[in-house]
């Protein structure tokens, strides 16, 4: 997932987390899922994934 420079600040990465967790939501009544996993590049990111509610885990739950 990724916006270009020219486009961010508009709320497209949001708009488009949302779209992916609707569809995930869709598929998961039919196969189901247990988690999504994201792995953000860098802090500004993992910010922004805590934003909208994801959680660390594991490893990179330390590296915080």
């Amino acid at each position: 997932l990724g916006v270009a420079w020219a486009w961010q600040g508009r709320g497209l990465a949001t708009d488009l987390v949302g779209h992916a967790m609707r569809r995930i939501a869709v598929v998961a009544e039919a196969v189901g899922v247990a988690y999504v996993i994201v792995q953000p590049l860098d802090s500004g990111l993992r910010g922004f994934y805590d934003r909208l509610g994801f959680r660390a885990f594991g490893p990179a739950r330390r590296a915080q």
